[in-house]
């Protein structure tokens, strides 16, 4: 079959900003739009029709964590092409105006907890990861009154640049945070406590035998592309 104008790519929000920033060079390279959506992980593989194997599926391409990307080819939704886009860690996140505390250590953690006016996290797997750690950290008690949940990391962001307040910490993949406008990203949370993910992207069986659609996994698999996700905080 021929692909149907335009691609349509499906990402989970930790790579959204890597594909969006390539959107020019991917439709100057492909001959055809880019329409670019996304979503959380957990809902992509619902609307991928997850076990189902039947009709058109609603993306062409999707951005996801390699263990979802592996599910969905093994439910027959996805083409055996692989390409790893690297790891996304977990950040702590602050108003743009506030001091950024330290958090690389689990003391330093701990303690930036213990001092928050406000612990931010999202309803997303890194929030509760996060809340997993803090119940680690032993603290669970006293920052539980302090914690308010988010669907998105990107409303956390968007609280804390409208309420300006630089007592609070939010924390959520790093890819939503660096070089976002007005908050200031505090850096890599301890090891120990880390959550990394590895991201990969994958085309539907649909169009798996469509130029356009395997050239979009070749451009990603190139030095621009790995700079673009690189720049917003994918590591490899």
């Amino acid at each position: 079959m021929g692909l149907i104008a335009p691609l349509r790519i499906l990402s989970a929000g930790s790579t959204v900003r890597g594909v969006r920033a390539l959107q020019a060079a991917l439709e100057a390279r492909l001959n055809c739009p880019l329409e670019i959506e996304t979503d959380h992980g957990h809902n992509i593989i619902m609307r991928m029709g997850m076990g189902m194997g039947l009709g058109e599926p609603p993306a062409d391409a999707v951005l996801l964590p390699r263990d979802m990307i592996d599910a969905l080819i093994f439910a027959g939704r996805l083409a055996p092409r692989v390409v790893d886009l690297g790891e996304v860690a977990t950040s702590a996140v602050v108003w743009a105006g506030g001091a950024a505390p330290d958090v690389s250590s689990m003391d330093a953690l701990r303690e930036a907890l213990v001092r928050a006016s406000r612990v931010l996290l999202t309803t997303a797997p890194s929030g509760k990861h996060m809340g997993h750690a803090i119940e680690a950290l032993g603290i669970a008690r006293e920052v539980a009154p302090k914690i308010q949940r988010f669907d998105k990391s990107s409303q956390i962001n968007e609280w804390l640049s409208s309420e300006s307040d630089m007592g609070a910490i939010g924390f959520g993949p790093t890819t939503e945070i660096v070089g976002v406008e007005g908050v200031t990203h505090a850096g890599l949370i301890a090891r120990e406590a880390q959550m990394v993910l590895p991201y990969a992207a994958a085309i539907t069986t649909y169009v798996a035998g469509d130029p356009a659609a395997q050239q979009f996994l070749d451009f990603l698999q190139t030095d621009e592309a790995c700079a673009a996700f690189a720049q917003t905080g994918v590591r490899f």
